[in-house]
C-alpha cells in the first residue's frame, strides 16, 4: 500500500528519459509560444503588429509572451518533473574567470558572424534562380531585417533601456533558462558532453525561425551552450546572450542598422572583415581553449575536496 502511494506522488515527468523529454519540451514550446503565443499578439494588436507607430505596445506584447507563453510553460514542465528550480535550472554560481573569458569570446566572435552573413547573402542573391525567386528571397530577408529593427530602433535614451529589456534582457533570460538550463541539462544527461553542446545550439538557432540567420545563429547557439556546459551555470549563458543582443541594440542606435548592407560592400571592405574577422578567431579560439583548461582544472580540485 506505501509503495502504491509512493507510485502516485512520484511526479508525472520523473521517469521519462532525458532525450525524449527535451523533445516533450520542444513540442509543447512550439505549440504554446509559437503558435497561442502568436495568435495572443495577433489579437491583442491585430494588423498593427509591426506598425512602427505602434512599436511600444508592440515591444510590450512580444516581452509578455516571453515570459508568459516561454518561460511559464518551462517552468511548468520542470516542476512535473520533479525537479527543483536550482537543480533543473543549472542555477550554479559560475568561475568568474569562465564567464570573463566568455564574455570576450562572444565579443570577438561578432565580426566573424557579420563576414559569414555578408558571404551568405552574396552567395544566396548570386545563384542561377528566377529573377522573380531572388526577388521574392529578397523581399522576405528584409522584411525579417525590418521587423527586428523596427522593434530595436530608439531615438532616445529611455526608448533605448526599453529596448534593452525587451530586446536584449528578456530573451536572455527566458531563452536561456530554457535553452542552456532545462534543454541542455537534460541533453547532457542522455548524450556525450559535446554533442549535447553541439545539438542545443542547433535546437536554438532553429527556434528563431530566421532562415537567412541560420550559420550565425547555429555558431552562437553553440558557443552559448559551450560557456553553459563548461561553466556549469545558466547565469554565464544569460550573460553571453544579454552582451550579444545588446551589441545588436547598440549597433542600431547608433549606426539605425545590426548588420553591414552586404549589397553595397566593396571588395575591399570584404577584405577589411575578412582580415579582422582572422585576428578576432584568434582571440575566440583562445578564449575557448582556456576555457577547457580551466573546467578540467576545477574538476580535478573537485575531486581532492
Amino acid at each position: 500500500m506505501d509503495d502504491n502511494k509512493q507510485e502516485l506522488k512520484q511526479p508525472p515527468f520523473k521517469n521519462i528519459p532525458p532525450v525524449p523529454f527535451v523533445l516533450l519540451i520542444l513540442i509543447t514550446v512550439f505549440i504554446i509560444y509559437q503558435i497561442i503565443g502568436s495568435l495572443f499578439a495577433y489579437i491583442t494588436l491585430g494588423e498593427n503588429l509591426f506598425d512602427p507607430d505602434n512599436i511600444n505596445a508592440t515591444r510590450i506584447v512580444v516581452s509578455a509572451s516571453q515570459f508568459l507563453f516561454l518561460l511559464f510553460p518551462v517552468i511548468i514542465i520542470n516542476i512535473l518533473r520533479g525537479n527543483k528550480f536550482k537543480e533543473g535550472f543549472l542555477l550554479n554560481k559560475p568561475d568568474w574567470r569562465i564567464v570573463a573569458l566568455s564574455v570576450i569570446g562572444i565579443i570577438a566572435i561578432q565580426p566573424l558572424l557579420q563576414l559569414i552573413l555578408i558571404i551568405q547573402n552574396k552567395i544566396i542573391f548570386s545563384l542561377p534562380f528566377d529573377p522573380g525567386i531572388l526577388e521574392a528571397i529578397k523581399s522576405f530577408s528584409k522584411y525579417l531585417d525590418e521587423t527586428v529593427t523596427n522593434l530595436a530602433i530608439s531615438y532616445s535614451i529611455p526608448e533605448l533601456i526599453t529596448v534593452i529589456v525587451v530586446i536584449a534582457l528578456t530573451p536572455a533570460v527566458c531563452e536561456e533558462l530554457m535553452f542552456r538550463g532545462l534543454i541542455l541539462k537534460n541533453l547532457s544527461a542522455g548524450l556525450k558532453p559535446y554533442s549535447a553542446v553541439l545539438l542545443t545550439g542547433i535546437i536554438f538557432a532553429v527556434f528563431h525561425f530566421h532562415p537567412f540567420n541560420l550559420i550565425p545563429l547555429i555558431i552562437l547557439g553553440i558557443y552559448i551552450s559551450f560557456t553553459a556546459f563548461f561553466s556549469n551555470s545558466v547565469y554565464t549563458a544569460v550573460i553571453i546572450h544579454f552582451i550579444n543582443n545588446l551589441i545588436s541594440v547598440f549597433s542600431i542606435y547608433f549606426f539605425g542598422k545590426e548588420n553591414p548592407d552586404w549589397e553595397i560592400i566593396s571588395n575591399h571592405e570584404l577584405m577589411q572583415y575578412g582580415l579582422l574577422s582572422i585576428f578576432t578567431l584568434a582571440i575566440f579560439t583562445g578564449c575557448i581553449i582556456l576555457t577547457v583548461r580551466l573546467y578540467k582544472i576545477n574538476k580535478k580540485n573537485e575531486q581532492f575536496t
